[in-house]
């Protein structure tokens, strides 16, 4: 006949420190296996509820991870980062938070800028219009890569994802056969800035008053075709630019906030 709970932990109890310690653990990893094991099955429904609910949304495996697109009819690349953006701004609109458009490194997506106070109030917007889609955001790592990506349809985003500075949203595009077209790097990233003239209050005497986005410098490199001066230092070795993108919104409906226009602002 099997003991109850609470003769099981008064025997434990007569038990070696080794073994009382040793069993202890057993039972924590496997109270974290079957809360992994409940989690995981949740995901699984709510993305066969959704796939269910949508039939242009696919499931692709992608360096051993389920990743969720939309397949698509028609695309090109100024369309899929503007729909990305597009997805952001309205739940912008909607939460009635001011933002302005950043010029950014890549021409592949766009970036937008809102107060660092105003950063759970667009999580909580985008939870209400996205929670049950498969819009993922994202950590942007160095390089391009991917630091940590969460999907929203999964449920809570990912600690790594809630607690950057920076956080990029996309849905993944894919032909009709299934081949990626607009992956994560045509996302629209979000960066959380602070009030300019609040930082100038105490880096005034050492920025010399200046204001200024806390970004790295770009480092010009020697090209070719650099000559030096008599004094032998290169007169000029900055590499040749392609032509900037036309940083300009997609509509006449997505424009920054007539609030933030005026505003100084800094990260």
């Amino acid at each position: 006949m099997a003991l109850s709970s609470g003769v099981k932990r008064a025997s434990e109890r007569l038990l070696p420190t080794a073994t009382r310690t040793r069993l202890e653990a057993e039972r924590r990893e496997a109270g974290a296996a079957e809360a992994e094991r409940r989690r995981a099955e949740k995901i699984a429904r709510k993305r066969r509820e959704l796939l269910e609910a949508d039939p242009d949304l696919r499931v692709q495996q992608v360096d051993g991870a389920e990743l969720l697109g939309r397949a698509v009819t028609s695309f090109t690349a100024a369309g899929a980062s503007a729909r990305n953006l597009r997805l952001v701004t309205d739940a912008l609109a909607h939460a009635g938070i001011d933002h302005f458009l950043v010029r950014g490194r890549s021409p592949l997506r766009h970036v937008v800028g809102v107060h660092r106070s105003d950063k759970k109030r667009l999580l909580d917007t985008m939870r209400e219009l996205y929670g049950t889609s498969a819009l993922s955001a994202i950590k942007p790592g160095t390089g391009g890569v991917v630091a940590a990506a969460s999907a929203y349809v999964d449920g809570a985003l990912d600690e790594k994802v809630k607690a950057g500075l920076v956080i990029r949203f996309a849905e993944r595009l894919l032909s009709l056969g299934g081949r990626e077209l607009a992956g994560f790097e045509f996302g629209c990233d979000v960066e959380f800035w602070r009030d300019g003239t609040t930082i100038l209050e105490h880096e005034a005497p050492r920025a010399g008053g200046r204001s200024c986005a806390r970004r790295p410098r770009r480092r010009c490199r020697p090209t070719p075709g650099w000559r030096r001066a008599a004094t032998g230092s290169p007169t000029c070795c900055r590499p040749p630019r392609a032509s900037p993108p036309p940083w300009s919104w997609p509509s006449a409906s997505i424009r920054p906030s007539s609030r933030s226009r005026g505003r100084r602002w800094t990260r």
